[in-house]
């Protein structure tokens, strides 16, 4: 009874951690400050995961960016956007698992330290609907 991020798309579901960053989604990018921006993608899968219910006009998207550091979700590695809106998944009977592919686009231009820098909130917005 969730629509959930997770690294797996199989029983049982390994979830990414709900806003606490215990276990977050992670892009790790090297910088050397000549300029430009380098692009990072997820270091794990993230596979969008449906249990129980229909889900329709479905949103993901991020929240709480930090300033130099740009996210951006696709359905199929190839369109990147700020937000997705992926087809409704019924999952009443069985559950459904959909790939969605993450990336930070970061600033190399010297004005971002070497660090650990927090991944945004991946909002993740559904019309619920029981059987």
């Amino acid at each position: 009874m969730s629509l959930l991020l997770s690294k797996n798309n199989t029983v049982t579901y390994d979830y990414y951690s709900d806003g606490d960053n215990t276990d977050p989604i992670t892009a790790l990018a090297t910088l050397d400050g000549t300029g430009g921006t380098v692009i990072a993608a997820t270091s794990d899968p993230v596979y969008l995961v449906a249990t129980a219910f229909n889900y329709t006009t479905i949103s993901i998207s991020f929240t709480g960016e930090e300033a130099g550091i740009n996210w951006e979700v696709s359905t199929d590695n190839a369109t990147w956007l700020e937000t997705i809106t992926p087809a409704d998944m019924d999952a009443l009977a069985t559950d459904q698992t959909l790939l969605i592919y993450m990336r930070a686009t970061v600033i190399n231009d010297g004005s971002l330290t070497t660090g650990i820098y927090t991944a945004p909130k991946v909002k993740t917005i559904a019309l619920e609907k029981p059987a």
